[in-house]
Formats: structure tokens, sequence, C-alpha cells
């Protein structure tokens, strides 16, 4: 029900993002599509455009009246929807997406998108700020955004390397952070930080991708996603013990999409729940990861465990205070409860994506079957500190796309390598001792 002014209302998911956030430290979703050949930059401009004027959500910010109780969707003036355009390979991706993380800040603009352009091909960038989609959400954006004609194939235009001050190759030097983890009574391991010698702030992101998982022999389903977790559970420990640091309780935060991508009418809006995953020590001594995390999965999967977040509850339970007032109080709320209830690490898979993306694998194919030529695609999103790290995936034509979202509060790049490296060899390994469906 909208209210007076017309305006749609923030929900309780909507607004427990909006206000975890920090200033400068947005969460957003993000996709990287890898074309199979190279995006028309003078349509791309024209679609993002036009996706913001038939999504007017992605230019709007919440508001709310002095003394009202809830926050509504007011529309803002977005400056010009100008394409990041960059050159170069993986390095510039990265930084690219970093760049529009910052510009999502806020809610100065909902969505931002860039073009790394290489010899062979076009990488896509696509960024949405949390708030406003969640990954199945701007799966459909991307969709929308490239099904407009933007990718048609031509010969690249040379550009400019982005060099922007915020993710600048040679950062100035800050104060290196020592080996630290937080060991607050009761609350969930933490990954020890690893920092280059001249750490740099924002977010870094690495992208692999594996072979469809195979089934092996041992009794025991356990799906795609049960391994990504259990592997990743496995990976905290793993890095730790490399660290030369211990690992207690691991807490996975695993996000529970409650409206199937192909079931949205937009890309718009917020349908994401959330189930947390625990592995103990006792089940890492005994090798009993995979099966843990598949005993908690089937309750996530027969609703026997809530998928509404934490943060969503207390938001829904303070809707008789004053919107103004409640923002100041969870925000203050957040700040301290962070170090205890928030996870050790978040892993969000969005699944198939072949419907919207998997056409063919060359660009005639894609384009024959009315589907953007995208030969590869990467989901990521972040998480500040002291989390700092979320793993993700997507699958498009059966192959695994996988992606690490760092703070550089908390790993350098080799670092956040090194713990993909971990993630994935988990999966291959885990996979030959379990039967997996799809």
């Amino acid at each position: 029900m909208r209210p007076a002014s017309g305006r749609e209302v923030v929900s309780a998911a909507e607004e427990a993002v909006w206000l975890s956030d920090r200033p400068a430290d947005p969460r957003v979703v993000a996709l990287i599509a890898r074309l199979d050949g190279h995006a028309d930059l003078r349509r791309l401009q024209a679609a993002v455009a036009a996706l913001l004027r038939a999504q007017q959500r992605l230019a709007s910010r919440p508001a709310a009246g002095l003394f009202a109780r809830r926050w509504e969707w007011e529309p803002v003036s977005v400056g010009g929807e100008r394409v990041i355009v960059a050159s170069g390979g993986a390095l510039q991706v990265a930084a690219v997406v970093e760049r529009l993380r910052t510009a999502v800040a806020g809610l100065r603009a909902g969505l931002g998108v860039g073009v790394v352009q290489q010899a062979e091909h076009d990488t896509v960038v696509l960024v949405v700020h949390h708030a406003l989609s969640d990954g199945a959400g701007a799966l459909k954006l991307l969709a929308e955004l490239l099904g407009r004609g933007a990718w048609a194939v031509r010969a690249p235009t040379p550009e400019p390397a982005l060099a922007d001050p915020a993710v600048a190759a040679d950062p100035a030097p800050r104060p290196s952070v020592p080996g630290r983890r937080l060991a607050l009574p009761q609350a969930p391991s933490r990954l020890a930080p690893k920092l280059g010698e001249t750490g740099q702030m924002g977010y870094g992101c690495q992208l692999t991708t594996r072979n469809p998982v195979r089934a092996g022999s041992s009794a025991g389903p356990a799906t795609t996603n049960d391994l990504l977790v259990a592997s990743t559970a496995r990976a905290v420990e793993q890095w730790n013990a490399s660290q030369d640091g211990a690992t207690g309780r691991v807490v996975v935060n695993m996000p529970v999409n409650t409206q199937p991508v192909l079931d949205r009418t937009s890309g718009v809006g917020n349908a994401t729940g959330q189930a947390v995953i625990t592995v103990d020590e006792l089940e890492r001594a005994r090798d009993a990861v995979l099966a843990a995390v598949v005993r908690q999965t089937r309750q996530v999967k027969t609703g026997r465990e809530g998928h509404v977040a934490p943060a969503e509850r207390v938001v829904g339970a303070l809707q008789w205070l004053p919107a103004r007032l409640r923002a100041r109080l969870l925000r203050a709320l957040a700040r301290r409860v962070a170090p205890v209830l928030m996870p050790t690490i978040t892993v969000s898979n969005v699944g198939r994506t072949d419907a919207l993306f998997g056409g063919g694998s060359g660009a005639a194919a894609g384009a024959g079957a009315g589907q953007p030529p995208v030969q590869a695609l990467w989901f990521l999103t972040t998480a500040g500190m002291p989390q700092g790290l979320t793993v993700t995936a997507a699958s498009l034509r059966g192959t695994l796309h996988l992606a690490v979202s760092y703070s550089r509060e908390l790993f350098d790049d080799d670092a956040g390598r090194y713990f993909l490296d971990l993630v994935a060899s988990g999966i291959d390994e885990l996979a030959e001792q379990a039967d997996v469906s799809r």
C-alpha cells in the first residue's frame, strides 16, 4: 500500500540493509559479464538512461518527514548517466567494480555501469546498491540492459586506462595493521588479516571458474551450494592455520532467494532472506563438515529455520518509532553488536543463469536466441568489517563461476587469490565424497 504521497514505502528488509551501511562503505551487488564480442558504448549509454527511466527506484533514496514512521523512496536527480570505460585486464575489472561501488555510496546513485575493453572481448560491470536489489534482481537488470542491444559487436574504441584516486595503482601508504583477530566471548571466528606493505582502502576481488561438479560414489546427496558452503568453512580454518591462528565456531551467512529470478517482474526489490550455517571445531576435526552443512541446509529448505535476517526483525519490531529516530538508534546499535553478531563469512550462490544468458557460447548463437552473448558471468557482494569477505557463485552453461570479494582492511590481493584457491580446491575434494544433485 502506497502512502498519500504516492511514493513506494521502504520495506523492512531494504531499511535494514540501508541502515547497516557505513557512509563510505555501501553494501552492493555486482555482476561481471564477459562478452563474446565488444560493447557498443553509444547504445550502452542509451540503455542505461532508458533503464533509469523505466526503473525509477534506481534513482531514489529513502526520505521521511520529521515524525513519519515509514521511510519512502524519494526520487533524486542523478548526474549524467556516463558509463565508466577502462582498458586492461582483471586488475581493471576490480578497479571498475570499486569505483562503481563508491559511486553508489549513500545512494547518491542506485546503479553504476562500467566497461573494461580488451582486444578479444569487453567485460560489462553492473553494480547496484543492495538496498535496491539483490542478486536475482541484479541478473534481471543486467539482462534488460544488455537486451537493449548494447552488446552489438564492433571494433573497440581505445580508451585511457582508468586512474581513479580511490583505486589508484600506487596508493599512499598507511600504517601497517598487525595480524589480529577478534576474540570476544561467544563471537564467531574471524579470518586472520593479511595485508600488503602498503594496504589500500576499499575492496578487491578475485575470479575463477570450475568445471561442472561431478558426483562421487559415497552416500548422502549434496547440492553444489552445500559443497560451496562446506569448502568455504574449511577454507577459513585452513587460512587461519596458514597464519598461525586458531579457528573456533565458523558461522556462514547464506542468503536465501525467496523469489526465483524468472518470477521477477522487476529487477528492483530485495527478496532475499537469510539462513545461518554453523560448523564447529569437532565437526571439522571429524571431517564431517559436509554432513553438518547438508543437515542444516535441509532444515532451511523445509522451512524449519526462519529466513528473515535478524536486522530485518529488529527493524520490523521498531516500526512504531519515528523513522529518523529509528535510524539513529539502529545505526548506533549496529556499531556495537557487529563484532559479536556479524558472521564469519557470507556465501551466496545465484544459481543457474542460462535462462537469461545461456543462448549460446558464441556471439552469433547468443544473438540468434535473442539473448546477449555472455561468455562468462561472475556475481559479487560486499561485507564490511569485522567480516570483510564474501564468497559468491553463479553457474552459466554448466560452468561454476566463483569469486571472492574482500575488504582491503582484511586481505591484500595475494591473500584473496590464495583464499579463492582454497575454496575452489575444496569443492573439487568434497565432490569426490558425496553424490551431488543440482
